[in-house]
């Protein structure tokens, strides 16, 4: 069982870290390219997103399940503890920090009148929060390797 829910926990993890990757690049490509292309881009990124966001979430249930399988929280050692803190803030970053930015976007795209400086300003910010997302990731990944 233990095996099983482990390789569940690393296909959600790798699903965030690969539906998010290249979004900047793609949404400035389409930016260039005029409105039409800003809409189409958008509609990918926010079904790209959704992946990430059922990928953080059973990345975080599924860590949760492996620490009680391995005995509970007074077994594992203090790095699934650290790690699952820094999970949950992955999480609610994704929720509250890449979510909006994704929105917003779409309302530039969405306009009447499409504005490249504004979309390019906030594909900045996305790339941004994808990045804090993508760094989280990093720290979970050697979390898991390097025991404490």
């Amino acid at each position: 069982m233990k095996t099983v829910i482990l390789i569940v926990h690393i296909a959600a993890a790798a699903m965030i870290l690969g539906a998010s990757l290249g979004w900047g690049r793609f949404l400035r490509q389409a930016a260039e390219a005029g409105q039409a292309a800003a809409r189409v881009a958008i509609e990918d990124v926010s079904r790209r997103l959704l992946l990430v966001r059922v990928g953080s979430m059973m990345t975080l249930f599924t860590g949760i399940a492996l620490i009680f399988v391995s005995g509970g929280f007074a077994i594992v050692p203090k790095n699934y503890h650290i790690a699952l803190t820094v999970m949950l803030a992955g999480v609610g970053w994704v929720f509250l920090g890449v979510v909006p930015k994704v929105k917003a976007l779409g309302q530039v795209a969405s306009a009447s009148e499409f504005d490249r400086a504004t979309f390019g300003r906030k594909v900045g910010k996305l790339g941004m929060a994808t990045g804090i997302v993508h760094g989280l990731w990093l720290v979970l990944s050697v979390l898991m390797f390097v025991r404490l």
